[in-house]
């Protein structure tokens, strides 16, 4: 609830879930932290739900932490486990993964949105096998809570390569207060798409099969989000771009200054 407050957050459902469905809920960007997921989950659990979350298997090797994520209902990002999670009935009917991961981090810029989507089908291997279906979900507002070194710079490129060996995220960024760890208070919101139903689980589906509903669940998350972009300031004139798009390069002013550790003296260029 004060993560709501402080986000100002909304969340939007397309469609009414169902007690006797299941659900696996594919949030995108992960963004440095993925509040709106966060957020989404306190509001299912107003809803009667009590999700589960995919979390990194590295987190169930530390102590005292691997048991906070298992009273937090976080579920070990393995495949069986996964597996297992998906067939829980109501109220643990529903399911969330971020299937950017760690890398998708490093793609945040603040003038542009850009999702880690087009490589990314394990998720979609996974709502096939366990007959769950597949729903997108875009949280709209992430690339302004955090300025981030991001992948076009070299020292960004070698820390998207770190966390992704080590899986866990190592980015260099700051928010309010210039504090590395504390987001600036502004809106978020969560957008549920309609979901994409899988009627019965295929354990062994084919490389057309998954490919088929890959592209369903990304013409499904660039709608909601041309469609729900205008509830959060400053998204209105944006576009989503996938990892295989061509980005615009950052603008000028952008790659003139320091954003990590700005200063206020003036640059050599405007003394001479």
């Amino acid at each position: 609830r004060i993560l709501k407050s402080y986000f100002s957050f909304k969340a939007v459902f397309e469609e009414p879930l169902e007690k006797d469905r299941r659900y696996l809920m594919a949030v995108l960007p992960h963004g440095v932290i993925p509040f709106a997921a966060s957020c989404l989950i306190e509001k299912f659990h107003e809803l009667g739900f009590f999700p589960n979350m995919i979390g990194a298997s590295v987190l169930f090797r530390i102590p005292l932490l691997r048991q906070f994520c298992r009273l937090g209902g976080v579920v070990p990002a393995s495949k069986r486990t996964v597996l297992q999670a998906l067939q829980w009935k109501y109220p643990n009917n529903v399911t969330f993964i971020v299937p950017g991961g760690i890398a998708e981090i490093f793609y945040m810029r603040e003038d542009v949105e850009q999702v880690l989507i087009q490589r990314r089908k394990g998720f979609v291997k996974l709502a096939l096998q366990s007959g769950s279906d597949l729903v997108p979900v875009y949280g709209l507002g992430h690339t302004h809570l955090f300025t981030t070194l991001d992948k076009s710079s070299s020292l960004g490129s070698f820390l998207m390569r770190l966390s992704r060996k080590f899986q866990i995220s190592l980015p260099l960024s700051y928010g309010r207060w210039g504090m590395p760890l504390v987001p600036h208070s502004r809106p978020i919101a969560a957008i549920v798409g309609r979901p994409i139903r899988i009627d019965a689980a295929v354990p062994e589906p084919s490389e057309e099969q998954i490919a088929e509903v890959h592209a369903q669940f990304m013409a499904e998350l660039r709608r909601i989000f041309d469609k729900h972009k205008h509830l959060v300031p400053g998204y209105e004139k944006k576009r989503l771009y996938f990892d295989d798009e061509e980005v615009p390069p950052q603008p000028r002013n952008v790659v003139a200054k320091d954003n990590l550790f700005p200063s206020t003296l003036p640059s050599l260029s405007a003394r001479l």
